[in-house]
């Protein structure tokens, strides 16, 4: 099994423990984001054989390994918290789990987990797998896009190419849409055409004319105080007035809404990979809408929009990548790297000492996909 993600060094630390006779191991996430601190991919190995124990869930889940007496082993895994009843002619669903087993040793093993994850899970743009890509940005020079502009954006584009650096996509990242107080004032998502006239359109058509494609971040489960969706649609959020809130992707107007005014984003503005971030722990603004007697629903709304949202997304750009992030490597989850794939697998990186700088390849990453 493998540590989650945290920021810290050791994210997605690989781990190896017995499970002697009449143990047991338990793990869970924290906070709702599925891959934060713990990670729901397992391999259970014995002598000669084994499986491969999967639980995908993009909220908050928990699993449990018990060993009895002798060789039986009894593993339960969920959403962690549910308690609830149904209204009349309602339907909700829960996670899924897959069970790959395997003959040999656990090695082998992953490496036929990291062929199915490939040939079978993954997006396939164009009908073509994905592959690595090499990305480039300019965040730290200004601010993420705090302090960028249309002129500043096609000179760092033009500089690659006189580097003869054949960029894939050219990586416009947090803070290119109207804030008041920096990139985490998220809410409104339209381009600041102060500092883009004309939106981030002539940036991507100058992209495009030399070959290289755009990424651009959003995070529109995130509202904060004074922007569009927090003045105008309140009833579409969830939390304390004055604090940032959660966009209920459970509500279907809200929804539909987002996935509207994205893909019109998207279309106009040039955008052929659509980059998600989540930099909130969703599980409180989840629970403290619940009644006693439907625990777990909003949860339950929530991922099921979530994932709903992203279909949407790919129906009207169906050859569009999806980077899944949130604050690194937290959403990384089945389901959801069967619509994305994450560039990032953690936001954790080696500060530069004195006067030395590094540079980091960014590539396609998937679980066990380093193994054997």
């Amino acid at each position: 099994h493998h540590t989650g993600d945290l920021c810290t060094a050791d994210s997605y630390e690989p781990h190896a423990d017995p499970l002697p006779a009449r143990r047991e191991k338990k793990f869970a996430n924290t906070g709702g984001r599925p891959t934060q601190t713990a990670y729901p991919y397992y391999n259970l190995g014995w002598p000669g054989e084994g499986v491969i124990v999967v639980l995908s869930w993009a909220g908050q889940w928990a699993t449990q390994f018990n060993r009895d007496d002798s060789t039986g082993l009894r593993v339960r895994g969920g959403q962690e918290l549910t308690h609830f009843r149904l209204h009349r002619g309602e339907e909700v669903r829960g996670p899924m789990v897959v069970l790959q087993f395997y003959r040999g040793d656990w090695l082998r093993a992953q490496n036929l987990w990291r062929r199915w994850m490939l040939a079978h899970n993954l997006p396939r743009p164009y009908g073509k797998p994905v592959h690595a890509q090499l990305a480039a940005c300019s965040s730290h020079q200004f601010g993420e896009m705090i302090n960028a502009n249309t002129a500043n954006q096609i000179q760092f584009i033009d500089g690659y190419r006189e580097k003869k650096l054949n960029l894939d996509y050219w990586w416009m990242d947090a803070g290119w849409y109207w804030n008041k107080s920096g990139w985490p004032n998220t809410g409104t998502w339209e381009v600041d055409t102060q500092r883009f006239p004309g939106g981030l359109r002539p940036i991507c058509d100058h992209a495009h004319a030399g070959g290289e494609k755009t990424i651009v971040w959003f995070e529109p489960e995130r509202v904060t105080p004074g922007t569009f969706l927090y003045t105008n649609n309140p009833a579409w959020l969830l939390g304390r007035d004055g604090e940032q809130k959660l966009l209920n992707l459970g509500n279907d107007e809200a929804r539909q809404w987002l996935a509207d005014h994205v893909n019109k984003t998207l279309t106009e503005q040039g955008i052929d990979l659509y980059r998600q971030d989540f930099n909130m722990d969703p599980l409180p603004y989840w629970r403290r809408n619940d009644t006693p007697d439907r625990q777990g629903i909003t949860e339950i709304r929530h991922i099921t929009g979530y994932l709903a949202y992203w279909d949407a997304l790919l129906k009207e750009h169906p050859n569009m990548l999806i980077d899944s992030c949130a604050s690194g490597g937290r959403r990384n989850d089945l389901e959801t790297l069967r619509r994305a794939v994450p560039l990032l697998r953690s936001d954790y990186i080696i500060e530069p000492v004195g006067n030395q700088c590094h540079t980091y390849a960014l590539s396609l990453w998937v679980p066990f996909y380093g193994a054997g």
